[in-house]
């Protein structure tokens, strides 16, 4: 993670945060007349015990470049630039940095590079932090949204967005083949949702006889709360790919060595739920493979 400062000033001894938060009633150091001056704005004034603090969500890894506009004690107007790197890791990245004190005029997040970020792989949330001692903190809130190659976010101008609402990202899922004789399943991770389109895999049987009948399921960890079997057992010594898709009809039986089964719109999936199948009648040397979810 890199960041520069366009003006040497902010380095300064006084514009630097203390090591510990200091008293919330403590003098500021921008002066304002009485009857001339300005009223000092409670919503965007910065002390030096004050940080920024940006939480990052991201699938995929990039860089970004944050901008913030101070105006500092003196009249001046400084602007200091922060350039961090997204993990990709689907997991949230808290980073803080410090902040001059003085009047937080504007700020911008977006990608620092020409990317095809699309909307839904990228989520960050824009704060102002305070420690008040006792592992407390106190945070208002400046903006939020999702970040793509054709915006990004800023403040105080941009409506703020949950990171729940509105499309996201289209992908492509791919699940690790599960052992010999074992069904596959995969689970939704922290801080994400799906609304699943779309399942594909090949089931392989062994010589064993018997009629498997693969099922699709959501898995909550203890219950199947929703359940789409294949519509046509499968006999031993067999090769037959299984899609399950919005807006598909049934088929009764395979054709070409395939199954489509209909998957009903607005299946959202919530973190910490799990997509797998379950097998009728699976044996010791049945095999899944070329599995993908979009």
């Amino acid at each position: 993670m890199g960041s520069g400062l366009i003006n040497a000033a902010l380095l300064a001894a006084e514009a630097q945060p203390s090591d510990s938060a200091g008293p919330l009633n403590q003098h500021p150091l921008v002066k304002f007349i009485a009857g001339t001056g300005s009223v000092p704005p409670a919503a965007n004034y910065i002390t030096k015990d004050d940080q920024l603090l940006v939480a990052l969500f991201t699938s995929v890894s990039i860089n970004f470049a944050l901008h913030v506009r101070m105006l500092m004690p003196d009249g001046s107007i400084q602007i200091q630039r922060e350039v961090f790197a997204g993990s990709g890791a689907r997991t949230v990245q808290l980073l803080t940095f410090p902040l001059p004190e003085g009047f937080l005029l504007s700020l911008d997040l977006a990608a620092s590079q020409v990317t095809t970020l699309q909307r839904g792989q990228a989520w960050a949330k824009v704060l102002v932090s305070r420690s008040i001692g006792g592992g407390i903190q106190l945070q208002t809130g400046l903006t939020q949204g999702f970040i793509s190659n054709i915006g990004g976010l800023s403040w105080p101008n941009l409506q703020s967005e949950y990171n729940s609402r509105g499309p996201g990202a289209t992908t492509i899922e791919t699940v690790s083949n599960p052992g010999v004789g074992l069904d596959w399943t995969t689970t939704v991770q922290t801080s994400t949702s799906w609304l699943l389109q779309s399942v594909t895999a090949i089931l392989t049987t062994n010589a064993t006889v018997a009629n498997r009948i693969p099922h699709l399921q959501i898995f909550d960890g203890a219950t199947a709360v929703w359940d789409v079997p294949a519509m046509t057992q499968e006999p031993a010594t067999n090769t037959v790919r299984y899609t399950w898709h919005v807006g598909a009809a049934h088929t009764a039986g395979a054709v070409d060595f395939s199954q489509v089964m209909a998957l009903p719109q607005g299946i959202r999936i919530v973190a910490g739920l799990s997509v797998r199948t379950l097998t009728t009648a699976i044996q010791a040397g049945d095999q899944w493979s070329a599995i993908r979810l979009i």
